[in-house]
């Protein structure tokens, strides 16, 4: 995510689509998304995909999930997703980010490694946060350890049953690979 620079003139007049996108903040303000034609986002946050609604009706908003995406295949030049894919079940949503991408797309997804999730526990730790730290332990940890193995991601079986997992430039990878992605750079 940091320092990445992505070329945007390549996608000029073109769909482009971010998954997470919270309010369309990104896509609406950012000055390389102007040039695309049709600028798409889904976040299953409601409320703030209804202050999208009012505030930017120039972007085609979705309320939704990363695993089922309401677009049809091969609608979008370009596929982003800033911190959103580490909440999915990533193996579904490479899929659907694969079925809506055109035949020569490009997708960009920003994850979670585990020296990002060590400074959240350590920052727990430090603020003696013990359902956060608890949380760890004895769900995101061993849900990443999963995904890295397996290439599977569970939902938290407690409080907001939500996934979370960081990953591993090897399996995104192969998971990229399997839902048919060439050309995968993980850096």
């Amino acid at each position: 995510g940091r320092g990445v620079l992505i070329d945007m003139a390549r996608h000029r007049g073109k769909a482009v689509l971010d998954i997470g996108c919270s309010d369309g903040r990104y896509l609406a303000e950012r000055g390389q998304f102007q040039l695309c034609s049709l600028r798409a986002g889904i976040d299953p946050d409601r409320p703030a995909i209804l202050r999208g609604f009012a505030k930017y009706p120039q972007l085609d908003l979705k309320v939704g999930y990363a695993e089922h995406l309401p677009w049809e295949d091969g609608t979008f030049s370009f596929v982003w997703s800033l911190v959103s894919m580490p909440y999915t079940d990533l193996p579904a949503a490479f899929k659907e980010a694969h079925r809506v991408l055109k035949q020569e797309g490009a997708i960009h997804f920003c994850m979670h490694d585990w020296r990002h999730q060590w400074k959240f526990l350590r920052t727990d730790i430090k603020k003696m946060q013990w359902k956060s730290i608890i949380d760890h332990i004895i769900y995101i940890v061993p849900n990443s350890i999963c995904v890295a193995l397996f290439g599977k991601s569970f939902k938290r079986p407690y409080g907001n049953h939500q996934r979370v997992s960081f990953q591993t430039r090897a399996r995104c990878r192969k998971l990229a690979v399997q839902a048919g992605f060439r050309c995968v750079t993980a850096y």
